[in-house]
């Protein structure tokens, strides 16, 4: 996958786009913060900001946002604020600050077209009663559950889990 660079302000895009010749087109962008010493505020207000200046380029027009995945320093105190920056899409928040040392970091996937024919993506809930491993096994089982009524099994049809 090759990868091009858009920069907007202190924020870098790197994104890549597959898909070519196919009904359905894929966008992969991931936007970093290079000045790790602004506050969180700030480096979330530049990222929103290189997106939505992103968004409006000819690369990414026609495509839509499927799923955002942001990589969090504090997340139980950040996530609450992050609701402007993803909107209604699904997003995942790890709780795991980007490599670089800044506060955030952004990863998102968006299409053209209808529906990707070659993969489905399950989304739970958050769970947060009861021990870590009895919230590991009712989602595992909502999986379970929405992978079978899509005709396939966890075991041979995932492909890839976040918890």
């Amino acid at each position: 996958m090759q990868y091009t660079t858009y920069e907007r302000g202190s924020v870098t895009v790197r994104y890549s786009t597959f898909g070519e010749g196919r009904s359905t087109h894929e966008l992969h962008a991931v936007a970093t913060v290079a000045d790790a010493s602004r506050t969180f505020t700030e480096q979330l207000d530049s990222v929103a900001e290189a997106l939505t200046v992103f968004g409006s380029t000819p690369e990414a027009n026609g495509y839509r946002p499927i799923v955002a995945r942001l990589l969090l320093s504090d997340a139980a105190n950040q996530a609450p604020i992050l609701r402007g920056l993803v909107g209604d899409r699904p997003a995942s928040v790890v709780d795991q600050p980007p490599a670089d040392g800044s506060r955030i970091a952004l990863e998102a996937w968006h299409v053209t077209g209808g529906r990707h024919p070659a993969f489905r993506m399950f989304y739970s809930p958050q769970i947060d009663s009861g021990s870590s491993f009895e919230q590991t096994k009712r989602l595992f089982e909502e999986l379970d559950r929405g992978v079978f009524a899509a005709g396939g099994k966890v075991a041979g049809n995932t492909l890839r889990t976040w918890l």
